[in-house]
């Protein structure tokens, strides 16, 4: 699914998840070769370390979540699966846990989420994603099964976007 135009704000508005002190984020993503600059997957009211924010910052395949590093492969559908439990944060890529860290999340401002771009504008997201999956539980790879997904899997859910064209 590509992003809206830059011109309408090149951003999807998620609605406020809040200052969660556990969540997961799923999805499948298909990231472009280059990104403009300093590129936005998801933003939680970006304010430098106050918050969170999970980005580029070499226009490539390198992307942070707080201090944690990534790689993502270009022009490659892969599943990022990112995990916050009360400061402990893991990442997993396709299954696999490729960082774990201790890092809190000093929420300020508002509690909003966009995705692929911040609201200020200049940081569009360059690529796909598909079935993004946000809740309040701690899923684990072994016990979730992306394809899976469904809106009602549990009453932690907070958005499950399928990207489908009138599906809502």
């Amino acid at each position: 699914w590509p992003f809206p135009s830059a011109s309408g704000g090149g951003y999807i508005p998620l609605g406020t998840l809040g200052a969660q002190s556990v969540f997961s984020i799923s999805m499948w993503i298909n990231p472009a070769t280059v990104q403009n600059g300093v590129s936005i997957i998801i933003d939680a009211s970006h304010g430098g370390s106050a918050n969170w924010v999970i980005q580029t910052l070499n226009s490539g395949s390198t992307w942070t979540w707080g201090s944690g590093v990534f790689t993502l492969t270009p022009n490659t559908w892969q599943h990022l699966l990112l995990t916050y439990d009360n400061g402990n944060r893991k990442i997993f890529i396709n299954g696999n846990q490729v960082q774990s860290w201790f890092q809190t999340i000093s929420y300020s401002g508002s509690p909003a989420l966009y995705l692929g771009n911040w609201p200020e504008g200049g940081r569009r997201f360059s690529g796909l994603i598909d079935e993004l999956y946000i809740t309040t539980d701690i899923l684990q790879t072994n016990n979730f099964t992306p394809e899976e997904i469904i809106l009602n899997q549990s009453a932690n859910t907070f958005g499950l976007w399928h990207f489908d064209e009138g599906t809502g």
